[in-house]
């Protein structure tokens, strides 16, 4: 979900506000959602919720965030199968009474986005909304919202104003909503970082109060923690450009456009106007336009008008070697698959090796091994669709097999260059998990350093060192 929905989400804005985008962008989305879409409709369960993967058991948030983007999904434009949206929506309202009272606010929510708000039960939580956390309280003042009870979504709404943080920086005011770092931990917390935090709360506002004096520093401060590639965990980018893209449709009415001017060490490198019609530029600055030590960039308005921007820096250094790192140990070996022979020939099958070691419980894993351009990696059928075979005779009854304890893992992707494995929760120890590949050029190639880390939990990161390799020919 979090893979399409925030494109979908910028391209209807756009549409809305009249803006321009990329044709490559519209061109290609219409794919990108149909690839979805049958991914997340083969993930479904029987009992009509989403796990991580199929052999996962159904999570009640993971269900309430699939039928909220299939919803968005569908109010864009896109067909989406409604008896999906249905299925899902009725698991979560089954269920809402053996929620946690956080994750059943933003289940609350989602379904009330999918049409089937339940007010009473939204305004049932509200007498509690004190002793919820911020992600959740902002949840709530959205389900009220769209439920149609803004009065007692306002008085959450102004609970949450009142727990913002507002601190300055040398960029303005920023407001946020600090929160445990603990994503991943499905069944006591609902996923509630800092960042996902602030921007629903962010969300709540565009749609309640949009003209709150605490807006502009949320925004300043989401920005602020805009990275080369997005926000952090795929579901924090997905939660921010929602938020972000809310905020813009809330300021459509202001048709005021504000003038800026970029300077790079006293020179002009940019000028113009932002404003419904163009909401923003990118400007890329190489490293033969910086001066030696520090550089001086200066950027200003002539009015006062709210000009946002983020700063992203990107940096590649030739490197012969990549040293092993992180608080995860990353071993990797190489050999033949029959251990008939201690080099590699063209057309032989490698077995690749990765010894991983985890320091502590975690979850939703990703390991991703590099592939040197020697070797193709085979795809031997395994986990490329669910595990379950679940016959007629029990289709609502079954209990789900979890073969990632066959297998290692839960879910396995092959691409050109690279093999990517996802285990959903995995304990303190050494795992293994290997795959074949054929080595299909010769030549000595260094292959890039094997890659593991958890989704929702930087801290949980490692790599092996890079790899030198030698195939030689027949």
């Amino acid at each position: 979900m979090s893979r399409f929905l925030p494109t979908i989400i910028v391209a209807n804005t756009f549409k809305e506000i009249n803006a321009p985008l990329k044709s490559q962008t519209i061109e290609e989305l219409p794919k990108y959602v149909d690839a979805g879409l049958k991914r997340l409709y083969d993930h479904q369960h029987s009992d009509g919720g989403w796990g991580w993967w199929y052999d996962d058991e159904t999570d009640d948030y993971q269900t309430a965030w699939v039928v909220f983007g299939l919803s968005v999904t569908a109010q864009a434009g896109y067909e989406v199968d409604p008896n999906v949206i249905e299925r899902g929506a009725n698991r979560l309202k089954e269920n809402l009474e053996f929620m946690d009272p956080r994750t059943q606010a933003y289940a609350l929510y989602s379904l009330s986005i999918a049409g089937y708000a339940d007010l009473a039960a939204t305004q049932a939580l509200a007498a509690q909304y004190y002793t919820l956390d911020t992600f959740s309280q902002a949840a709530l003042a959205l389900a009220l919202h769209t439920a149609g009870d803004d009065d007692t979504a306002r008085q959450v709404l102004q609970e949450l104003a009142q727990n913002a943080v507002v601190s300055e920086a040398d960029t303005g005011t920023l407001v946020y909503w600090p929160q445990p770092n603990e994503d991943g931990h499905y069944h006591q917390k609902t996923m509630s970082s800092t960042i996902r935090s602030t921007a629903l709360a962010l969300d709540a506002f565009a749609q309640l109060d949009p003209e709150n004096i605490l807006v502009p520093g949320i925004v300043r401060y989401l920005m602020g923690q805009r990275q080369a590639s997005g926000w952090g965990s795929t579901n924090e980018t997905s939660f921010t450009i929602i938020a972000l893209t809310d905020h813009l449709l809330s300021l459509q009415n202001d048709n005021a456009e504000t003038e800026y001017r970029i300077e790079l060490n006293g020179t002009e490198i940019g000028a113009g106007s932002l404003g419904r019609t163009q909401p923003s530029i990118t400007l890329e600055l190489q490293t033969t336009q910086l001066q030696t030590g520090a550089s001086l960039l200066h950027i200003t308005t002539e009015d006062e008008g709210r000009l946002y921007y983020a700063i992203v820096n990107r940096i590649y250094l030739p490197q012969a070697e990549i040293d092993a790192a992180g608080f995860v140990e990353v071993e990797r070996t190489y050999t033949t698959a029959d251990s008939s022979a201690q080099e590699i020939q063209i057309g032989q099958l490698v077995q690749v090796t990765l010894e991983v070691t985890f320091k502590k419980d975690a979850s939703f894993i990703i390991i991703e091994d590099q592939l040197p351009g020697g070797l193709e990696a085979l795809n031997e059928s395994l986990n490329t669709t669910s595990h379950i075979a679940t016959s007629s005779d029990c289709w609502d009854s079954c209990q789900p097999v979890y073969n990632w304890e066959t297998f290692g893992y839960n879910n396995k992707e092959i691409y050109p260059d690279h093999v990517s494995f996802f285990i959903t929760n995995v304990s303190a120890g050494t795992i293994t998990i290997s795959y074949l590949a054929r080595a299909t050029h010769s030549g000595t190639f260094v292959v890039l350093p094997a890659e593991v880390y958890a989704m929702y939990d930087s801290s949980t990161w490692g790599r092996s060192a890079s790899t030198p390799m030698m195939i030689l020919p027949k």
